[in-house]
């Protein structure tokens, strides 16, 4: 987006990000499909479709989120530009070197509402008891790779 087009936008959301978990039956994802403004474009992975394909609109347009990245992106940003309002499943916390990240990387001035779910290092802190904040991760392979 443009200078001028992220002042116009501010403020407006372009993409609701839903946080799941691998339950084939998440009793969140009717309520949220149903209270959140959309124009029944959906994303999200093969494994995300095959959980909220019961849920979805009859008319609903799917944007799997595969590689290359780059193509998604560019489907996401003609969207947006369009005016519509994309629903985007993903797995746990999307700002943990999830799919949010890249969008906010990627797509300046883009408005996303997050829905989070635990990821697994938090389910496994508080099953622990452990305070999340002290639990050390490392960045992912892909991080590493990059600061070389």
């Amino acid at each position: 987006m443009r200078t001028q087009e992220i002042v116009e936008a501010y403020g407006k959301t372009h993409i609701y990000m839903i946080g799941m978990d691998d339950n084939p039956q998440p009793k969140h994802i009717e309520v949220i499909i149903k209270n959140v403004k959309h124009d029944n474009i959906f994303s999200g992975g093969k494994r995300h479709y095959e959980i909220v394909k019961p849920f979805l609109p009859a008319d609903a347009v799917w944007i799997e989120i595969k590689a290359p990245i780059n193509a998604v992106l560019a489907e996401y940003s003609r969207l947006i530009q369009e005016g519509k309002v994309i629903v985007s499943f993903v797995s746990g916390d999307p700002f943990f070197f999830g799919f949010a990240s890249t969008i906010r990387k990627n797509l300046l001035g883009v408005g996303m509402k997050v829905f989070p779910y635990f990821n697994s290092l938090q389910m496994f802190a508080h099953h622990e008891q452990i305070p999340y904040c002290l639990l050390y991760t490392s960045p992912s392979p892909r991080d590493r790779t990059r600061s070389r």
